[in-house]
């Protein structure tokens, strides 16, 4: 089924870029009304084709973009972390235009009052593909579940190779959180109207995602003991590091094995106000940059490779960055395999008069080499702590 015509109309020269929607949505939260406001209107429920747009980043036509999409390989590859900050504003555009009345464009705010803020990615899935920087990229996206605050939004992102040759990149899902203007309470969004079987099927493909998260923070490692299969495996590991015959229980490192404490890097990034993002905070898009490549350079440094990512998930945004902050990124190779690196990211955010440390946002990220001849060296826990980080990642890299 295809979502999208009935909404290239409100654009005269085809697809809008990227930048145009940029635009017209800062144009939007601008307008939000805060003191005489329409009400909600509990009646009113909009299907998934209501939200659905479909946009351009112009990189055949605008060097400029060129520049600013392509890595520091240098051979046409797009940086994955600008196309973050891209899928960022773009989930935030489709659940304003889900909560939107159908009748009434963009940039003129006709719903009840709200913020939109990002609250988790649930899902990147990449395609086993490289994103060129010289090809224009079409990013497709509709709201595929909506609860009460909650909201969805499901994108893809294909390469243009010519106008019949439309090649897949990756879908993402990123869920939104809806809130007051003034209190910064959740409000409710417009309900889901489900016309098709794929409507459904999307819906109920939400729902167990939410449950799963919701599952995954009950089982977290900080707050539950470690399975049975996962007490064996680290039980396994701290075997292959002693040597048996010595009875003692000194240890060392298997050939091709790194300590995971020495598979760490990190970064501190000072946020200035250019980066801030329609509300005053810090931008969540930009945030997962900084992450992703603080991310790619721990793996680069572990696997002496370039390293390509394939999976993203579990990005939880729990605490607003403030314009000033100075932001701590902690990066773990806390799980790898001869082929695959998983990466946990912490931000955290440095009060400077009391020293405290306030953990403001967390990231997962799966690289494998790009180098299929080179092995990655496999990292190993040697405290309890680590084998807890180890066991994480195991769960994140293997799910």
């Amino acid at each position: 089924m295809n979502y999208f015509p009935r909404r290239f109309r409100s654009f005269e020269n085809g697809l809008p870029t990227i930048m145009e929607l940029r635009a017209t949505m800062e144009k939007h939260v601008a307008a939000v009304p805060t003191t005489v406001t329409p009400e909600f209107d509990a009646n009113r429920a909009h299907p998934p084709s209501a939200s659905a747009t479909r946009c351009i980043i112009p990189l055949s036509s605008h060097p400029e973009c060129q520049v600013r999409y392509t890595n520091a390989s240098g051979y046409a590859k797009s940086r994955f972390g600008v196309l973050l900050e891209d899928l960022d504003m773009f989930a935030v555009w489709l659940a304003f235009r889900h909560n939107q009345p159908m009748t009434v464009p963009m940039g003129t705010p006709a719903h009840h009052p709200m913020l939109i803020v990002t609250a988790c990615v649930d899902r990147i899935v990449m395609a086993d593909k490289v994103a060129r920087s010289d090809l224009d990229i079409i990013m497709d996206g509709y709201i595929s579940w909506v609860g009460r605050s909650s909201i969805e939004a499901t994108m893809t992102l294909k390469q243009k190779y010519s106008e019949t040759d439309l090649r897949d990149i990756l879908e993402a899902k990123f869920v939104m959180v809806s809130q007051d203007p003034i209190t910064r309470k959740s409000v409710r969004n417009v309900p889901l109207l489900l016309e098709t079987e794929r409507d459904k099927e999307n819906f109920y493909e939400g729902e167990q995602a939410k449950n799963l998260r919701i599952s995954r923070e009950k089982n977290s490692l900080l707050k539950t003991v470690p399975t049975e299969e996962e007490r064996n495996i680290l039980h396994e590991i701290f075997l292959k590091t002693i040597d048996e015959q010595s009875h003692t229980f000194d240890r060392h490192l298997p050939e091709g094995h790194v300590w995971m404490q020495d598979a760490k890097l990190k970064n501190s990034i000072i946020c200035f106000p250019i980066k801030r993002n329609l509300y005053g905070k810090i931008f969540g898009g930009y945030l997962m940059r900084v992450a992703f490549e603080t991310a790619w350079a721990n793996a680069a440094a572990l696997s002496h490779a370039r390293p390509r990512v394939v999976d993203v998930d579990n990005i939880m945004f729990r605490k607003p960055v403030e314009v000033g902050s100075l932001l701590l990124l902690s990066s773990q190779v806390c799980y790898s395999t001869k082929e695959l690196m998983q990466v946990s990211v912490d931000a955290q955010v440095l009060d400077l008069n009391t020293g405290k440390r306030e953990l403001t946002n967390t990231f997962q990220f799966t690289f494998e080499s790009e180098e299929k001849d080179k092995e990655v060296p496999i990292v190993i826990p040697r405290t309890y702590e680590d084998g807890i980080l180890y066991l994480n990642g195991r769960r994140h890299a293997i799910q």
